[in-house]
């Protein structure tokens, strides 16, 4: 007799699970929409024995009694559990609505919308979500100046020769000192004051 596993998925976020290395190029750029980036259909979770519990968050852990407790107070029992919560984006202590992030569907969503009307736009941190957005905001006409602590976009990852060398595939055009008019600016090895 083989033993059926049934699969819950508990996320704060509303969405569906969708294909977040897309969000930063793709979805930002309009080649993609929001259906495009869905892992599956709906349907498709509930055929793979894999229960959808989205828009709450698991807020306490009773591991000696193996249970989940989520925000709307209901208690969800395991056998196994795994927690696989990601990152939180270093963000600037700025309160501001000129101030975004990207971290997710509905971040990706308002910057979309910004960049429409967006002549300019700073990105603080070079990784590839920055070199990505970077790329998304000069194809769509978008003055970009980058702000990164390395002393190369992609440097903490790749290293400095090879993240040097990305400049010129990443933007358009690279200046460390050119003229304003240039579609992208770099501040390398700076960090925020």
């Amino acid at each position: 007799m083989r033993l059926r596993w049934v699969l819950t998925l508990v996320g704060a976020k509303e969405h569906i699970p969708y294909d977040r290395l897309l969000l930063s190029k793709d979805y930002l750029s309009g080649s993609l929409d929001e259906a495009d980036l869905a892992l599956w259909p709906v349907q498709e979770y509930g055929n793979r024995d894999i229960e959808l519990s989205l828009g709450v968050p698991a807020v306490r852990l009773a591991a000696a009694e193996r249970r989940l407790i989520l925000g709307d107070g209901r208690q969800l029992r395991y056998d196994r559990l795994i927690i696989a919560t990601g990152g939180q984006p270093t963000q600037p202590a700025l309160k501001h609505p000129a101030v975004l992030s990207l971290r997710d569907l509905r971040d990706a969503a308002r910057l979309r919308k910004a960049l429409a009307q967006c002549p300019r736009l700073v990105i603080i941190g070079g990784g590839f979500v920055g070199c990505e957005l970077a790329a998304a905001a000069t194809a769509n006409g978008t003055a970009v100046t980058m702000v990164e602590a390395a002393r190369s976009p992609l440097g903490q990852v790749l290293g400095p020769e090879v993240g040097g060398a990305s400049l010129p595939c990443t933007v358009p055009t690279v200046s460390t000192s050119g003229p304003e008019s240039l579609p992208a600016r770099w501040r390398m090895g700076q960090t925020e004051r």
